[in-house]
């Protein structure tokens, strides 16, 4: 948890300088629960989705091009720049990489400096294609994340038969082992790896024996049952 003047200092470190209305208007914008701290999770949402966070990885990108450290890197490796910088991998256009080196090579000296690539780049479009496919995964990932496991009777005959099949799973899991997808249990993540280990153990158990059993009342060995049922039981899922 920070604070105001804590968080004043963590803005500097990101950007540099930062306005007392600047300041107030991102704490405001990041302190979603309004108790005038910022919590991890709220800092945690706010900075993947900040210009601050790409443009740091922009300049970082650019760093590894810069092999030498001079700040510079060649116009003829702009190509490999700007794609290695789109998460989505996609290659700009030859029409694209002409007006961008008229752009950043005005002189003719071959070589763009990393700030003129950096004023450059967040003004063109593949920023702004960028930073859409970053926005869309960020959302994605917090949608998976959700609310956790919903105990809710399903509708739909297909659901509802699913439903009650692995109710027994479902709610023993529910109620022992701590959804840590959920800020609140978070902290409580080698509670869930210990209680998913064991009941792990429990379920390999009762497979092995209700196997034994099943291949025992239909005339089946033990071991044809291991290379077979049990075999597919446990790789067929992988």
């Amino acid at each position: 948890v920070v604070d105001r003047e804590e968080f004043k200092t963590v803005l500097y470190s990101l950007s540099g300088a930062v306005t007392d209305e600047e300041l107030d208007a991102c704490f405001k914008e990041i302190d979603e629960d309004g108790n005038g701290t910022i919590e991890f999770e709220e800092f945690q949402k706010w900075y993947l989705k900040s210009e601050n966070r790409f443009e740091s990885d922009v300049k970082e990108i650019f760093n590894r091009f810069d092999r030498d450290g001079d700040g510079c890197i060649d116009a003829g490796e702009l190509e490999s720049l700007v794609t290695a910088c789109q998460p989505d991998g996609s290659k700009p256009t030859e029409e694209d990489l002409k007006i961008a080196r008229e752009a950043l090579d005005a002189d003719g000296d071959g070589l763009i400096s990393r700030d003129e690539f950096m004023d450059w780049y967040k003004g063109s479009k593949f920023f702004e294609t960028a930073k859409r496919h970053r926005d869309t995964l960020t959302d994605d990932a917090e949608q998976d994340e959700g609310d956790g496991v919903s105990l809710a009777f399903p509708e739909g005959w297909k659901s509802r038969v699913m439903y009650c099949i692995t109710a027994p799973i479902v709610f023993t899991l529910y109620f022992t082992v701590p959804d840590v997808r959920k800020p609140k249990w978070r902290s409580w993540w080698p509670a869930g790896f210990l209680m998913s280990i064991a009941w792990l153990g429990v379920y390999s158990y009762f497979m092995v024996w209700w196997a034994t059993v099943f291949g025992k009342i239909v005339g089946i060995p033990d071991n044809i049952m291991g290379l077979t049922i049990l075999a597919a039981g446990t790789s067929v899922p992988d």
